[in-house]
């Protein structure tokens, strides 16, 4: 099987919501894919945040979130 591409990088262009939602949906679709949703909680983090990529990791690195915090995916989202 062929990788699947992750998702294209989340945008904070025009309608932020709108776009997490869209954005949120395919990274679930693109995790159970390709099975993260199986790999331990710092893993699904690090994938989302590696999809995401460097604006969302800018503004997730304002939340100052402790590291115990920070590989809860849930917390995450």
């Amino acid at each position: 099987m062929n990788q699947l591409p992750p998702p294209k990088p989340l945008t904070f262009e025009g309608n932020v919501a709108k776009n997490w939602r869209r954005w949120i949906q395919q990274f679930r679709l693109y995790r159970n894919a390709m099975g993260f949703g199986k790999k331990p909680s710092q893993v699904q983090c690090s994938t989302l945040l590696a999809a995401a990529r460097e604006e969302a990791f800018e503004i997730f690195n304002m939340f100052g979130l402790i590291s115990e915090k920070a590989t809860k995916i849930e917390v995450i989202k």
